[in-house]
Formats: structure tokens, C-alpha cells, sequence
């Protein structure tokens, strides 16, 4: 576990409130176990709140008819103008009372001490905490995103989209609001988006080097699977910060688009096209690392 040099701003809250906060999104057999993960702390957090872009009837009574119903609160995010993982983010973030805001996906879990681990590393004053991952994929589980332990936010390329999720990061209220939260424009990618912001804001950080964090890699109905939607986002990305990326960061994620427009959305002429254009943009080590990756039964790395 490692620190950062980016910064000295101190996060100026007590330790003992952590707000949860789940994004829902029409998956209530894998939200049920995200609410269990997030209650089953060695550290109990103050609250856990899901806010469910769609406004379920389903989603809602799964919330309130829970036993420790005091602790879960349901919040409707639907009707606003977008529908995504960084407005339900936003919306409980702002709902919530704790000084600290940990993020969890309805899909994924948390190691039962996860809280406490982070927990202690905000009593050293930082402003933003993540920890290292694991994937599940048909009942076994792999290493997952590791994001290197000296992140400098001043190299763009040392941590665009390596090992930062809506489920590992946990951030000081005080980070959150100055950073002004996610991004809603952006579909995908808004997690690594959102981590280079508030880095910029010259809190020190901590990367937590301990698989602390469980994502579920099953099934394509992650927010970050293959769609045209998330390339529209991907492109967005890169529209914000083209201007601080290397030829090699615009050429890798030039081929992560094309390789999103081949989802199940494109007629199979199309996805012809964009997998030679994949050919073009990524490098040899690039298709050498999904290979593997592929053959171990895990996502490219490119991918949640």
C-alpha cells in the first residue's frame, strides 16, 4: 500500500461516518447480495443508500422490505435528464450524511473488511481511497485491476483506465464536492474520469494493494459491456482529454472505441470494419495481454 505525492490538502472529517452508495439499474437478484456485502462489515457503515435510475416498483420493495431497513434507503433517480452510473452516483452522494462516500455497483462485493481498511487509511488524512480487485467469472475468481501503487495524476497514461471502479474508490465528502462529482455525460469511462479529477484537486490518496473488492464478469449487462452507447462515451473521453494524451493513449483508446462498436448493436458488415480498425490502433502487446487474458476465461483488460 502505497501513498501519493500529489498533494497535502487533508480530508477534515471525522472517520466514523461512511455512506454507501449503490446505483441500481433493473438487477435486483445481484443488488440484494451488493446491500448483504455492504452490511456484512467488520465496520458497519452509517447508511446504505441505492438509487435506482429506473424507479422499480421491484427494486423498491426489495429496499424496504429489508431487514435492517433502517440502515438501507431507497432513492428514485428516474425522470432527470440522463440515466447512468455517474447521475445515480451523484444523486446519493448528495443524499447521504456520512463524511465519506464509498461507491459499490449493484453487481459487485466487498471483502467483509473492506470498510475498516479503508477507514484506516483516511485517519492519515487523505481524500481518496482505492484498493486493488478481484474478477469472478463462472465461480472463480482472478486477479483484477491493479492500478499501480505510485499513480502520479500528472502522466496521464499511468492510470486512465487501469484497476478504478465505482466499486473500489471511497472518497472524503469534502474531495467529492470539489471535484464536482462524476461526470453524467459520460456513460462509460466516467469512473477513471471522475479518479484524474479528484486527484487534480491535490488531495493525497492512498492505493490499497490488497484484492479487497469482488466484480461480478458475468453475463454483457455491465454497465461498461460492449455498446454503442459506451463508445459515444469512450469518445466523449476522449474529446475531454485528448489534449494531455500520448500518441500511444490516443491510439489505444481509439481501438477500445472500435472495439465497443462491434457490440450485438452493429450489422455484422460494420463490426468487420471496426475489428481492422482495432487491428490498426492496438498494439502487439495490447492483443497479446487480451489473448491471455481470454484463454484464463477473464475481459481484456480494457474492459470492467
Amino acid at each position: 500500500m502505497r501513498s501519493s505525492t500529489a498533494g497535502s490538502k487533508a480530508a477534515a472529517y471525522s472517520t466514523q461516518d461512511i455512506s454507501v452508495v449503490i446505483p441500481a439499474h433493473d438487477r435486483d437478484h445481484l443488488l440484494a447480495r451488493a446491500i448483504e456485502s455492504a452490511l456484512s462489515q467488520t465496520l458497519k457503515p452509517r447508511e446504505v443508500i441505492i438509487a435506482d435510475d429506473l424507479g422499480l416498483e421491484s427494486t423498491r420493495e426489495l429496499v424496504e422490505s429489508h431487514p435492517e431497513a433502517s440502515m438501507v434507503r431507497y432513492l428514485d433517480t428516474s425522470g432527470g435528464p440522463r440515466i447512468g452510473p455517474g447521475m445515480s452516483r451523484n444523486a446519493g452522494a448528495s443524499a447521504s450524511d456520512g463524511a465519506f462516500i464509498a461507491f459499490l455497483d449493484d453487481d459487485d462485493q466487498w471483502h467483509p473488511h473492506y470498510l475498516a481498511e479503508v477507514r484506516s487509511q483516511f485517519e492519515k488524512g487523505v481524500g481518496v481511497v482505492v484498493t486493488w480487485m478481484q474478477k469472478e467469472l463462472g465461480g472463480v475468481r482472478y486477479p483484477g485491476g491493479h492500478i499501480e501503487v505510485d499513480v502520479d495524476f500528472r502522466t496521464f497514461r499511468q492510470y486512465w483506465g487501469r484497476g478504478v471502479t465505482g466499486s473500489n474508490t471511497v472518497v472524503a465528502r469534502a474531495s467529492f464536492l470539489e471535484s464536482g462529482g462524476y461526470d453524467e455525460e459520460l456513460w462509460a469511462m466516467e469512473d477513471w474520469d471522475f479518479f484524474r479529477r479528484v486527484l487534480a484537486t491535490g488531495v493525497d490518496y492512498r492505493i490499497v494493494a490488497d484484492e479487497l473488492v469482488i466484480q461480478d464478469a458475468n453475463g454483457s449487462d455491465h454497465l461498461s459491456s460492449k455498446s454503442l452507447r459506451a463508445a459515444k462515451a469512450a469518445e466523449l473521453f476522449l474529446q475531454k482529454y485528448r489534449h494531455v494524451m500520448t500518441r500511444q493513449d490516443l491510439r489505444r483508446i481509439r481501438g477500445h472505441i472500435h472495439s465497443m462498436k462491434r457490440s450485438r448493436e452493429t450489422p455484422p458488415p460494420l463490426r468487420v470494419v471496426h475489428l481492422l480498425a482495432q487491428l490498426r490502433y492496438f498494439e502487439a502487446n495490447d492483443w497479446r495481454v487480451s489473448t491471455i487474458g481470454r484463454l484464463r476465461g477473464e475481459k481484456p483488460p480494457l474492459y470492467k
